[in-house]
């Protein structure tokens, strides 16, 4: 479904909250940045993050901030075919363990001197 009316862009943002949180609760997460990803129509797509001194955890701490970052983009005339959101940035993590994943890592023999 291509959403790009102000009012179902709101319900798609609404219920990807309330998925957000469910999953935060169950995995019983503590983040500090939202971060929306948002795909159009035409494959192309951008992101956005906010990050802030409180845990986000409830649909009162996340909803505003996806629908500020929601407020710059443009989808009237850009239609959306996905909306993602997602809370990183946790308290007390060390930054390896905030980005566990490794997307590609090579190992190369020294250069020979010459």
């Amino acid at each position: 479904m291509l959403i790009s009316e102000n009012s179902a862009v709101t319900i798609h943002l609404y219920h990807t909250v309330l998925e957000l949180v469910r999953r935060i609760e169950k995995n019983d997460f503590e983040g500090r940045t939202l971060t929306l990803k948002v795909k159009f129509l035409d494959f192309q797509q951008i992101t956005r993050s906010i990050t802030v001194d409180h845990i986000l955890r409830t649909k009162d701490d996340i909803l505003p901030l996806a629908k500020q970052l929601m407020q710059g983009v443009e989808f009237h005339s850009h239609p959306i075919r996905l909306l993602g959101l997602g809370v990183s940035n946790q308290k007390n993590a060390t930054a390896q363990e905030q980005q566990p994943w490794v997307e590609l890592e090579l190992e190369f023999e020294p250069w020979p001197q010459a």
